[in-house]
Parts: C-alpha cells; structure tokens; sequence
C-alpha cells in the first residue's frame, strides 16, 4: 500500500466513525480519555488491515481536528516534527502494541 492509500484509509476510518481525536501532548498522554479515544482509532486500524508497526506512523500528523480529525502524511523531506505529538503517539503505539502481543 502506497502513503497516498494509507493516509487515506486512515481518514476513512475516522469518517466514518466520527472520530474527533485529542491531541496527544505529555500533559496528557497518560489520560485515561485521550488513550481510550486513540485506542479505539487504532483498534478499528488492526481490524482493517493497517499495522502499528507501519513505518508511516512515524510521519503522520493531524491536519485537522475538527469537526472530525483529518490526518496527513509527511513525505520523505518534509516539515520540521512536531514533538509532542509524536512523543504521545509513540507511547499509545507501545502500549498498544505491548497489549496486542499479550493476546
């Protein structure tokens, strides 16, 4: 799958699950809300085939987040990183991946 068929999928999925994602900050990266709401996201991702290991979640960040999050995709040289989100986002990837390697 291509970045431009990934970033897709992924809008696709908060679409059509009304998904209005917090971001993600060190403040609150440990919030029981912010985590539930992200893992949901991310559940929905595994069911539909896109993996937490995927390299491209790295380079994903969020366009919008209102009414529904829109994400987008960095390409290869791109815009300098947003560290907070990134910073959250790899600890919800951890923790989720830690809980799917438990099943």
């Amino acid at each position: 799958m291509d970045d431009k068929t990934f970033i897709s999928r992924l809008n696709q999925i908060l679409s059509e699950n009304d998904f209005s994602l917090p971001l993600i900050s060190e403040e609150n990266a440990r919030d029981a809300d912010v985590v539930s709401e992200w893992a949901k996201f991310l559940e929905i991702c595994l069911k539909n085939g896109i993996k937490l290991s995927d390299e491209r979640w790295t380079r994903v960040n969020v366009k919008t987040q209102a009414p529904v999050t829109v994400l987008e995709i960095d390409r290869p040289v791109s815009k300098p990183e947003e560290p907070d989100f990134r910073v959250g986002l790899q600890l919800l990837l951890g923790m989720l991946e830690e809980e799917e390697e438990k099943r």
